[in-house]
């Protein structure tokens, strides 16, 4: 009987907290989202030798209809999480010393109106955040980063593993929305570390029309 191959992670710089995360994340995808499916058993890969490292951070926000749009509207994701965003950026320059020349964000964007929204998307945050580097989708493959803030707004989890959440070696916070509960079950293992910080603009009442000469109207 041959013994299974046992290979390391690709990461022997990352750290073991985003190894753990990155592990369970392809565990989970694949049991949740039969279409994920990796050349080694994730159960089979071993760790490097570094630190345990920070804890991944979540910052749990909801999904919108776009990233980004040339209209002022409360559908726009990036304009919801921007005050989160900011927020991060700030503590990690304030708390842990870390250059915002050395934090790179990425944007998984699946918009099938590709070219216009990516390009946006690069102009807000170039706009709102000048000194970060900004990344889209398939721009980190192959690459890694210290610090990763990854943003997400919807779609499978998955599809962000290799391209996304696997790309930082230090410290990885996703601003980012859940998929099928993946996310909260790891915060209930304490795979990940829940940081509520988003505040949805939207009311509850946005998509809700009354007559104006309705009694609710009045009472409203």
């Amino acid at each position: 009987e041959k013994t299974p191959t046992v290979v390391r992670w690709r990461g022997f710089r990352c750290s073991n907290a985003i190894q753990d995360f990155v592990q369970y994340l392809q565990l989970e995808c694949s049991k949740k989202d039969r279409a994920f499916g990796f050349a080694v058993n994730p159960k089979l890969q071993i760790r490097g030798h570094d630190v345990r490292g920070d804890p991944v951070e979540w910052i749990p926000c909801n999904e919108t209809k776009h990233m980004i749009c040339t209209e002022e509207c409360h559908e726009c994701f990036l304009k919801m999480v921007d005050g989160a965003l900011t927020e991060k950026l700030t503590s990690l320059e304030r708390d842990f010393g870390i250059s915002l020349s050395d934090v790179t964000v990425i944007v998984s964007n699946f918009s099938r109106k590709r070219t216009p929204e990516d390009n946006r998307i690069k102009a807000f945050l170039a706009r709102s955040h000048p000194d970060v580097t900004v990344k889209l989708n398939f721009d980190m493959e192959g690459l890694e980063a210290p610090t990763v803030i990854l943003i997400r707004n919807g779609g499978h989890l998955g599809h962000s593993i290799s391209l996304g959440v696997s790309r930082a070696t230090t410290k990885l916070v996703l601003i980012s929305t859940d998929d099928n509960g993946v996310m909260e079950k790891a915060v209930e293992e304490n795979k990940v570390k829940k940081v509520a910080i988003v505040e949805d603009p939207r009311s509850i009442y946005d998509h809700v029309k009354i007559p104006e000469d309705s009694d609710k109207a009045r009472w409203s």
